[in-house]
C-alpha cells in the first residue's frame, strides 16, 4: 500500500498482471488487478505467483514489472530483481543490481496521468515520492 505521496496512490493497494512486462502501479485503468505478493525470506524477492518484481531501465529512474526469472535474462535494456527486507511498521526498502535505493516513486511512464511504480535516488522524471508497507491480508 502507497503512503505519503500526496497523490491519488496513498491508501491504494499495488496493481498489476501477472505477465511478463507489466507495469505496476496505482489505481491504473489497462485492466491490471490488484495482486498478492509474498516475500521469499531466502532471496529477498518480492513476487506475485512465478513473476517476480523486477526495476527496469527502460525509464529514469528504473520503474517496477514483472517477469519470469527466465524471461527476465532475455529483456534489453537489463531489468535486476528488487532485493527488499522489511521494515518498522512493515515499511518495504529495496535494492536492485546491488545498489541501495532511498524512494519509491510513482512515474507517469506512458504519459497518461496514470501513476507507475518505480524506485530511485531523487534522480530522473517521477511525478512524487510515496513509502510502500506490507499489509497482511
Amino acid at each position: 500500500m502507497a503512503q505519503n505521496s500526496s497523490t491519488a496512490a496513498d491508501g491504494s493497494l499495488l496493481m498489476g498482471e501477472q505477465n511478463n512486462q507489466y507495469y505496476l502501479g496505482f489505481n491504473l485503468p489497462y485492466g491490471e488487478t490488484i495482486l498478492s505478493f509474498s516475500w521469499d525470506p531466502t532471496t529477498h524477492y518480492i513476487m506475485s505467483g512465478l513473476y517476480i518484481l523486477y526495476a527496469s531501465t527502460t525509464h529514469n529512474p528504473p520503474i517496477f514489472r514483472t517477469f519470469t526469472a527466465a524471461f527476465a535474462l532475455t529483456v534489453n535494456p537489463v531489468a535486476y530483481p528488487l532485493v527488499c527486507t522489511l521494515g518498522t511498521g512493515s515499511q518495504l526498502f529495496c535494492q536492485a543490481d546491488g545498489t541501495v535505493y532511498t524512494d519509491f516513486v510513482l512515474i507517469n511512464a506512458n504519459s497518461d496521468g496514470n501513476l507507475e511504480l518505480g524506485i530511485g535516488n531523487g534522480g530522473g522524471s517521477f511525478v512524487a515520492v510515496t513509502n510502500l508497507f506490507v499489509e497482511a491480508v
